[in-house]
Order: structure tokens, then C-alpha cells, then sequence
């Protein structure tokens, strides 16, 4: 989920996440995945942020009209990274997720080439450049 400035609840809102066929993305289970993700600020006052999620080059979630701030000097300057089970229930099992490589950068830097089809480190398409 995503927390902005127009969230209707106290956690934020749903990201929808689908695949190119229609159906939820879900993450599969006992493999490695290529995940970007593009965040551009909105315009302070304007509806105009956007965010996109890639999932091995595949855009399985775009959020455009997002209001995440009022003030022109406030920034994206830290990343948090989390697994999250919880809330008002709680995991039926131990589960466990792990991370690798993780980047934050102000320009697209793409993944490492292992990971992409044909190893090319161009922009997935839908990724802005400014």
C-alpha cells in the first residue's frame, strides 16, 4: 500500500498490482525477482505524483494523480525496505524473505544484467526520464 497525502485510511491505500494477462500479482514463492519501482513527487498542491512497479521488466502496478506533498522542500531522503505480517492477525507459519542489491538513486540505473532477459540495462518501458 501506499501512504500519501489523500490516503482515505490511517495506513495508507492499496497499490492494485496486476499482470500483463489481468490477474494479481503475487509474489511466487521460493524465487529470486528483479523489483523496481519509479517515484516522482507531485508538484507541491497538484495532484500530478506518479508511482510504477516492475517485476522482472514486467509494469505490473502504475499510480498516477498522487498527492504525496504540500511543500516543495520536503524529499524522498531514506528508503524502507519491509516484509509486513501483522496488524490484527498474525502469520500461520515462519516465514522468511530476503533482499539483495538494493539500490535507491535519483536516475535509473537499472538491474544487474544476470537478471534481465538478454541483458540489456535500458529502462524498463514506462520509465521516466528527466
Amino acid at each position: 500500500y501506499t501512504y500519501h497525502a489523500d490516503q482515505k485510511g490511517r495506513f495508507g491505500d492499496h497499490f492494485d498490482t496486476r499482470t500483463k494477462s489481468g490477474r494479481p500479482f503475487i509474489i511466487p514463492r521460493g524465487k529470486w525477482l528483479c523489483i523496481e519501482m519509479y517515484m516522482k513527487l507531485n508538484t507541491p498542491g497538484k495532484h500530478d505524483g506518479t508511482l510504477k512497479l516492475w517485476v522482472d521488466d514486467e509494469l505490473v502496478g502504475e499510480r498516477t494523480g498522487i498527492r504525496f506533498r504540500n511543500l516543495a522542500s520536503m524529499k524522498i531522503d531514506n528508503l524502507f525496505v519491509n516484509a509486513y505480517f501483522g496488524g490484527t492477525w498474525t502469520s500461520p507459519r515462519s516465514q522468511h524473505v530476503y533482499y539483495d542489491d538494493i539500490v535507491m538513486a535519483k536516475k535509473y540505473i537499472g538491474p544487474c544484467a544476470k537478471t534481465r532477459t538478454g541483458g540489456s540495462l535500458s529502462p524498463p518501458p514506462g520509465w521516466e526520464r528527466k
